[in-house]
């Protein structure tokens, strides 16, 4: 991904993030591009931030950052999670910055149950 950066992409599509690539995409996110897309494996849409911190805080090798920095890194440069599940959107939500990975604060934007 680190080559891609240097290309000067319009979007960066990392791909599924299940390792030590969240490092590459927590790096990707604050680099002046217009788009970064990536997909993740969580329970629901809220649970993806507590998911990221600790995929981040396993992988980064770095003690010193608290799951509240990584959750401030996601929340500041996410906009929008996008939810599946059996192939179709059941949830789009927003963060809200400076939410903790344990509760965080989100707007939703599209519920499938509340749709009639």
């Amino acid at each position: 991904m680190a080559i891609s950066l240097r290309l000067n992409p319009d979007r960066i599509w990392p791909g599924e993030i299940r390792g030590k690539e969240i490092i590459s995409f927590a790096l990707a996110l604050n680099t002046g591009h217009r788009g970064c897309w990536t997909t993740i494996h969580a329970n629901s849409a809220a649970d993806c931030l507590a998911r990221l911190c600790l995929l981040f805080n396993l992988y980064s090798g770095l003690d010193s950052i608290k799951m509240e920095t990584a959750a401030e890194l996601f929340t500041k440069n996410i906009d929008a999670i996008i939810f599946m599940k059996d192939y179709k959107v059941h949830q789009i939500i927003r963060w809200i910055a400076g939410t903790s990975p344990i509760r965080p604060h989100y707007e939703v934007l599209y519920d499938i149950n509340s749709v009639k």
